[in-house]
């Protein structure tokens, strides 16, 4: 697979209120945020382009006024062919469903019966119906009604998914602490969207999670098939000893020291990780499973053999 195209989409996280007169916020309140929000970009471009694309977001500058943090969402496209979605191949793109999808949930204001009893076309036609736009997306001089739903279908998907939403929960956390009492997402000056602390029930579980199957392994062995060696945390596919599977990698102290080199990493390599799975029946009767790993225990470095993989330059 080679390297393709790239694209980029600036934005900025701001925080508003009266703890921001001297334009400053704790990093205790600021640092999960930014990881929430990088996070968040991740599982989104997983969701909707799989492994056909890598996403980054960057903190390009800061400047005085309210807290305000500018962002760059950078997208590469790692295949030569199309993505099966032929919707988000720009970072733009991926930038609005996001967006889209904080309206569509702030419109639901936390009733989110909408998408726990309703199947995904039914979800679609009431998005229509009160006009749920994604925006100023590049395909829309193009876009016909068929490609417009396919966006709202996006957007429904994100809406959907758990992980999304305490993404989305995380990033706007600080709102009610310490004065803060608004949070907005700018392009340039103009306001793309904004979250109060009213909205933040928008952002909790859904019906259909309510009876979900959280546990917790407290040690378990894992055969490393596929790192993610990219920014952040990110999802690795590993091997249990009967199947492999997707995990969401949730120790970044480990995640960093393996990017950075610190760790000697080869293929096939096994770790010793707390791990968590929650499963729960969706909307369609069918059963989710999620798996994080918490917490690397233990590497255990595979003997006589593996090839060193390439670790990226930081």
């Amino acid at each position: 697979m080679t390297t393709g195209s790239s694209s980029l989409s600036a934005l900025s996280l701001s925080y508003e209120g009266p703890a921001m007169s001297e334009h400053s916020m704790s990093v205790r309140e600021l640092g999960p945020a930014l990881v929430a929000m990088g996070e968040l970009f991740d599982r989104a471009n997983y969701l909707v382009n799989d492994d056909e694309a890598t996403i980054d977001l960057k903190i390009t500058a800061t400047r005085p006024g309210s807290f305000e943090i500018e962002l760059a969402v950078e997208m590469v496209r790692l295949a030569t062919t199309m993505f099966s979605s032929q919707l988000i191949t720009s970072a733009l793109n991926l930038r609005q469903v996001v967006m889209a999808s904080i309206t569509w949930l702030k419109f639901l204001r936390g009733s989110h019966a909408m998408l726990a009893d309703r199947s995904e076309q039914q979800v679609v036609e009431v998005m229509d119906s009160v006009d749920i736009r994604v925006g100023d997306m590049e395909f829309r001089s193009v876009a016909s009604p068929e490609t417009n739903r396919l966006a709202l279908r996006t957007v429904a998907q994100l809406s959907r998914d758990r992980l999304i939403r305490e993404h989305f929960r995380r990033v706007f956390e600080p709102l009610g602490q310490n004065g803060i009492g608004r949070v907005e997402i700018k392009e340039n000056s103009n306001i793309l969207e904004s979250v109060e602390e009213d909205d933040l029930p928008s952002f909790d579980p859904i019906l259909e999670e309510a009876n979900i199957v959280d546990s917790t392994i407290p040690r378990q062995m894992l055969k490393v098939m596929n790192p993610y060696l990219g920014p952040g945390t990110g999802q690795w596919r590993l091997h249990d000893g009967d199947r492999t599977n997707r995990y969401d990698m949730m120790d970044p102290n480990f995640a960093n020291d393996v990017r950075k080199g610190v760790i000697d990493f080869r293929s096939e390599d096994v770790l010793e990780c707390q791990v968590r799975h929650i499963q729960w029946i969706d909307a369609n009767g069918n059963i989710k499973t999620t798996r994080e790993i918490l917490r690397v225990l233990k590497h255990r470095p595979r003997e006589n053999g593996g090839f060193q993989l390439r670790i990226p330059d930081v």
